[in-house]
C-alpha cells in the first residue's frame, strides 16, 4: 500500500504528465480503460444497466473524493486497532522479556487510549466558523497586503472575507484562519481546533515510536536470551551448517513475522507522521498556514517575473491572494488597474509575513486562539486595531451591517470587480501593519490548490 500511494504522489506530484509516456500511459487510464469498459458494459448488458452502474460509479466517485465522508476515519480505526490487536495476540504473551518488563503492557493500553481520545477531539472540536453571529469573534488579523485586502466577500455565503479565512467546500462554510481539511479527520483544521491537530499529531509519533521500540526489543531479547549469534543453524535439505546475522535474521522472521511486521508497520507510519508534524510546527513557528505558503510561493513567483520582465500578461500570471483589479501588460511597460495605467510595482524583496511576531508569541497564539480569548484582539474593515474597552461591541455591530450590506451587494458585483464602472472608489487606507504596495488581482491560469 505504501509503494502504490509513494508512487502515485511521485507521478502526480514530481513529474510533468504534460508530455511523453506519462502522458499517454494518463490518458489510456483515465479515458481509454473507463470508455473501453462502458462500451463492452452497454454491449453485454444494454443501456439500462449501463445507465445505472455507470450513474452509480460516478456518484460513488463524486461521494469519496468530492464531498465530506468517514472512508479514512474507518480506514484509521481499523489500522489503529487492528495493529494493537495484534500487538496482544501476539507480543504481549512475549512480555515481560529480558528487556521488556511487564509495566509496559499497561503503557501500551494507556497510549492507545490517549491517541484515540486525541483523535476524537480533532474530529470533534469546531474550526472555528464564520458565520453573521459570530462574525465579530474572528477579526483577529490586520488585512495584509497583497495576501488579504479589504472590501472582499465570499462569492458563497455573502460574507465578508476575514484576513487568512477561507471559504471550505468540503465543510461548506468560512473557516477561520483555515490550513486545511484534513480526510482523517473529516474536518477542516482551523483557528479553534489547530491545537488539537497538533496534539493528535505529536501522541501518535510518540506512540509509534515506542510502539516500534518495544517490537525490536521483544524481538532482540529472544535472539539475546536464545544466543542466537553463536549458534549453529542446520539446513535440512543439504544438511549444511551456517551461522551469521543473516541467517538469525531469517530465523526471527521466520518465528515472529507478525511481531516483525507489527515493527515495520509502527517504525514506517512513525517517520511519515514525524515528518508531517515537523512541517507543521515549522509552520506555526513561522505562522503561516498550508492555504498561505501556496500564496507566499505565487508572490514569489510574480515578484520574480516582475523584476526580471516588467508586469506580467494576463494569460500567465496567478490569482494572488485576494487582490482588487487587474494587472495586465501595456505597450509602455506599466500595469493597468482598472482600466487605468499605472506603473508596475516593483519591488526589491518579497513583502515579509507581518503575522510572525517571534517564535514565542506564534506558538501562543495557536494554543491560544485570540478568537477564545477574554479580551482578543479585534481589527475594523479599516485595518485598525480597536481599543479593547470597545471592541467586541463596535466589532459586533459592523460585523452584522457589513454582512447584511454584503449579502445585499454580492449579486450586483461581478467576480469582486467594485474597482470598475463608472465611478470610482476611494482607495482604502493602508496601515503600517500592511505592506506599501496594492498589487491587484490577477488572472490565473491553473486554479489554486
Amino acid at each position: 500500500v505504501y509503494v502504490v500511494l509513494f508512487t502515485h504522489i511521485v507521478i502526480c506530484f514530481c513529474c510533468d504528465t504534460s508530455e511523453g509516456w506519462l502522458l499517454h500511459a494518463t490518458d489510456f487510464c483515465m479515458d481509454t480503460v473507463p470508455a473501453g469498459i462502458s462500451w463492452l458494459l452497454r454491449c453485454v448488458c444494454g443501456q439500462w444497466v449501463h445507465d445505472v452502474v455507470v450513474n452509480t460509479t460516478t456518484r460513488t466517485f463524486h461521494w469519496a473524493l468530492y464531498e465530506r465522508n468517514p472512508i479514512l476515519q474507518i480506514f484509521y480505526l481499523a489500522v489503529i486497532l487492528g495493529a494493537y490487536c495484534g500487538i496482544v495476540v501476539y507480543a504481549y504473551p512475549k512480555i515481560p522479556c529480558l528487556l521488556l518488563p511487564a509495566w509496559h503492557k499497561y503503557m501500551g493500553v494507556l497510549g492507545v487510549a490517549v491517541c484515540l481520545y486525541l483523535w476524537y477531539l480533532a474530529c470533534t472540536v469546531s474550526p472555528g466558523f464564520i458565520t453573521d453571529e459570530s462574525l465579530h469573534r474572528f477579526r483577529n488579523y490586520p488585512y495584509l497586503n497583497p495576501l488579504f485586502n479589504p472590501g472582499r466577500t465570499c462569492h458563497t455565503t455573502g460574507l465578508p472575507k476575514l484576513p487568512r479565512s477561507k471559504y471550505c467546500r468540503y465543510m461548506k462554510a468560512n473557516v477561520a484562519r483555515f490550513d486545511h481539511f484534513c480526510p482523517w479527520l473529516n474536518q477542516a483544521v482551523g483557528q479553534e481546533n489547530y491545537r488539537f491537530f497538533l496534539l493528535f499529531l505529536a501522541g501518535h509519533v510518540v506512540l509509534l515510536s515506542y510502539g516500534a521500540t518495544c517490537m525490536a526489543l521483544i524481538l532482540y531479547s529472544e535472539v539475546v536470551e536464545n544466543d542466537l549469534f553463536n549458534a549453529r543453524f542446520i539446513n535440512h535439505m543439504d544438511g549444511s551448517v551456517a551461522g551469521g546475522w543473516t541467517i538469525v535474521l531469517r530465523y526471527i522472521l521466520a518465528r515472529n513475522w507478525i511481531i516483525f511486521g507489527l515493527f515495520v508497520l509502527c517504525g514506517v507510519m512513525a517517520v511519515v507522521l514525524f515528518a508531517f508534524l515537523s512541517y507543521h510546527l515549522y509552520l506555526t513557528g513561522a505562522n503561516m498556514t498550508t492555504n498561505e505558503t501556496y500564496k507566499w510561493s505565487d508572490i514569489r513567483r510574480y515578484y520574480r517575473h516582475l523584476r526580471k520582465h516588467g508586469a506580467m500578461p494576463v494569460a500567465e500570471t496567478h490569482k494572488l491572494g485576494e487582490g482588487q483589479g487587474e494587472v495586465a501588460a501595456s505597450s509602455g511597460g506599466e500595469a493597468s488597474v482598472g482600466g487605468e495605467p499605472q506603473p508596475p510595482p516593483i519591488p526589491e524583496s518579497v513583502p515579509p509575513n507581518l503575522y510572525n511576531r517571534g517564535i514565542v508569541h506564534n506558538f501562543w497564539e495557536v494554543l491560544n486562539p485570540p478568537s477564545l480569548r477574554r479580551h482578543p484582539p479585534t481589527f475594523g474593515e479599516d485595518g485598525q486595531e480597536l481599543p479593547a474597552a470597545r471592541s467586541e461591541s463596535e466589532a459586533h455591530g459592523k460585523s452584522k451591517g457589513d454582512a447584511k450590506k454584503k449579502k445585499k451587494s454580492a449579486s450586483s458585483n461581478s467576480d469582486g470587480k467594485a474597482s470598475t464602472g463608472g465611478t470610482r472608489q476611494s482607495p482604502q487606507k493602508l496601515t503600517s501593519l500592511q505592506a506599501p504596495l496594492n498589487l491587484g488581482r490577477v488572472q490565473r491560469a491553473t486554479p489554486m490548490v
